[in-house]
């Protein structure tokens, strides 16, 4: 009774009933398979894991027989990026196939083998690493490797469990996820729309349940453990977001402001700093829509002819109410960044009170319990004072 009651808490605060096992299961087999693997040069690798006897299944996510972990590996200069040195660990990724159907949604292919990647990244002074090289750093490493590993693993999960996907939702999350300016203000702003997205929050309760796991954390300790849990600590920060916050932080790099808009479009660039900002954002939402419908049209393009000639009517007719959708704020951008401002608080609230509830997958409060014993029963009564014992 008592573990079908614990499975039931995890599924409602969104964390699969044996996820954390599997991503441990997962990293030690891993280290293990590395020990006995040579790596040649700097060279992408994959390794594939059985899933003999469910090894690594969980919940009812059983029929699939591999688990494939795919190595990357990029180069960098680290006198090009000081703040960087060694081999670091860029991140970790799953990765799926999906076809269109006739509404242009998103359907999973079901596959056989789950697909997980590690990319980590090498400084061009290390010509070649060793395996050594990679257990280390993911020795050194363990407790985000592992508590990623479940986060991927949720992504799969979630594909199994709701095989449709939005082509909308799908285009927006690439968008988020690889767009890239230069200016600190704008890409925490793109990297807050990126991490509230849906995709990922699916998948947060799982990271950092596997977390709570590996430190054994108690109801006594969860609070301490969530206010500094690098992801909690996302959330509140998206949720203290503001449009005027960030329009103060622009204003003091006026250079950065037209260097953007010099790249991005052809306006003159003005004097005044309020309308260098105005025209920042209108040049800023129309590059993010842009950018959107370029992937969304990346994925509508699903076979040669319509890479060569364009797509059909149908797909155009949906692209174009897609964009219609996407720049309804066109006469005002503004208003853009302050809608996006209003959910941030939403969705990061709506999450922490999730994650909040975590709380009742934590491991219950140890019981104190002393045992005095004194050496005589003469040191008992110094210990004990006398009491009147009414009959």
């Amino acid at each position: 009774m008592r573990d079908l009651i614990k499975r039931i808490l995890k599924e409602e605060v969104g964390v699969p009933s044996g996820i954390a096992d599997s991503a441990k299961v997962l990293y030690t087999d891993l280290i293990s398979r590395l020990k006995r693997r040579s790596i040649t040069g700097n060279s992408n690798f994959n390794l594939v894991f059985k899933n003999k006897d469910g090894k690594y299944s969980f919940s009812d996510f059983k029929d699939f027989e591999n688990v494939k972990v795919e190595f990357e590996f990029v180069e960098y200069d680290e006198s090009e990026n000081p703040s960087r040195s060694g081999i670091l660990i860029m991140g970790l990724g799953h990765q799926s196939e999906s076809q269109l159907n006739d509404l242009f949604d998103l359907v999973n292919v079901v596959n056989k083998t789950i697909t997980l990647s590690i990319t980590l990244v090498i400084p061009t002074s290390i010509p070649e690493i060793t395996n050594k090289d990679v257990i280390k750093l993911l020795i050194d490493n363990k407790e985000m490797i592992m508590s990623s590993l479940a986060h991927e693993l949720k992504h799969a999960y979630d594909a199994y469990k709701k095989p449709t996907e939005k082509l909308k939702d799908r285009a927006s999350y690439s968008a988020y996820s690889s767009i890239r300016t230069g200016i600190h203000e704008v890409d925490e702003f793109i990297y807050f729309l990126y991490f509230i997205t849906t995709i990922e929050n699916l998948v947060r309760p799982s990271e950092i349940y596997s977390l709570m796991q590996q430190g054994n954390i108690t109801r006594e300790d969860f609070l301490n453990f969530i206010s500094s849990n690098r992801t909690y600590q996302t959330l509140k920060k998206i949720n203290d977001f503001s449009v005027n916050g960030m329009i103060s932080a622009l204003k003091e790099k006026p250079e950065d402001i037209d260097n953007f808009i010099s790249k991005n479009s052809t306006y003159d660039v003005p004097v005044d700093i309020d309308k260098k900002i105005e025209i920042f954002f209108n040049v800023l939402y129309f590059e993010l829509s842009k950018n959107i419908l370029m992937r969304a049209l990346r994925i509508l393009k699903n076979n040669f002819f319509e890479t060569l000639f364009g797509v059909s009517e149908e797909k155009q007719k949906f692209l174009d109410a897609y964009e219609t959708e996407i720049l309804r704020f066109k006469n005002n951008p503004l208003k853009y960044f302050e809608f996006q401002e209003k959910k941030f608080k939403f969705v990061s609230e709506k999450m922490m009170k999730r994650l909040s509830k975590l709380y009742s997958l934590a491991k219950p409060n140890p019981i104190k319990l002393v045992n005095k014993d004194p050496m005589t029963f003469e040191m008992r009564m110094l210990e004990s004072r006398p009491r009147n014992i009414k009959s």
